[in-house]
């Protein structure tokens, strides 16, 4: 394993980077997975698809080869470049104020779908996030979404970044097993999507189709909006139905992620 003892080392500066900066993650192709459960997880996940290549480099602190032996080998025979750096360097160039002594540099994944792949799943179901800035809410969107069985995640082109290290933390490794795709143009997808399937805008209007009446029998998508401005008018034009959580205790709205949440868990039962 080579050590890397400088912080002129280029590989700290550029990984500090790929943390921070949503256009180096961009240029690069590149993200980061920080932390012991994470970089198992995606380990192991990219292993299980044979996708173990797409691991650029690793990262570790003697502490943590220390603690986890095991591990640390099963990377080192699998990912051609192995770093250690002191916990000095590794702060410099990690996201986390507090971090676990490892980390990987990812190659963008091999999971995205297209509309082709909607069209094959006659009983899909899907979530489509609209404009969502927050990385927690995206990341645990993401979570919710795995452990509810959703059929992928569809993103605006203006959500925030898929890659960002605090919607990886957040959704707890979902984002390397589940299928997702970013859409410019979200009218034309709907327009697309209606042609085999239901899509549902989220609101708040109690006048529209109550989630508790609804059966989601066929393709079905869920439209969620961003956090301070609820969905945009043309994507809920273009939406097959309206649909609203009832609530109760004088609450107005919930939370993005708490919203989509409930939406996923109805649409997995279904």
């Amino acid at each position: 394993m080579k050590k890397i003892e400088s912080a002129a080392n280029p590989l700290v500066k550029n990984t500090a980077k790929l943390c921070k900066s949503a256009k180096e993650r961009q240029n690069s192709r590149l993200f980061v997975a920080e932390g012991l459960r994470l970089c198992r997880d995606a380990f192991f996940t990219l292993q299980a698809s044979g996708q173990l290549a797409k691991i650029k480099y690793a990262v570790f602190t003697q502490e943590f080869c220390t603690d986890n032996a095991e591990f640390v080998m099963a990377v080192e025979a699998a990912v051609c470049e192995c770093y250690l750096m002191d916990e000095r360097l590794f702060k410099k160039a990690a996201d986390t104020n507090s971090p676990q002594g490892v980390l990987f540099a990812i190659e963008w994944l091999d999971n995205n779908f297209s509309f082709d792949t909607i069209k094959s799943n006659p009983n899909g179901k899907y979530i489509l996030l609209d404009s969502i800035a927050d990385p927690s809410n995206m990341g645990t969107i993401f979570r919710s979404a795995n452990a509810f069985g959703a059929s992928g995640v569809v993103l605006s082109g203006n959500c925030c970044d898929v890659y960002s290290p605090k919607v990886l933390r957040g959704s707890m490794g979902a984002v390397l097993r589940l299928p997702f795709c970013t859409v410019e143009d979200t009218t034309q997808f709907l327009t697309n999507f209606n042609t085999c399937g239901e899509s549902y805008a989220a609101v708040l209007n109690a006048e529209a189709q109550s989630l508790n009446n609804c059966s989601f029998n066929k393709t079905s998508l869920i439209a969620i909006g961003n956090e301070a401005n609820g969905l945009s008018e043309s994507v809920i034009a273009n939406c097959t139905h309206s649909v609203y959580i009832p609530m109760g205790g004088n609450c107005e709205s919930l939370n993005a992620a708490v919203a989509a949440s409930i939406f996923l868990y109805v649409l997995g039962k279904q």
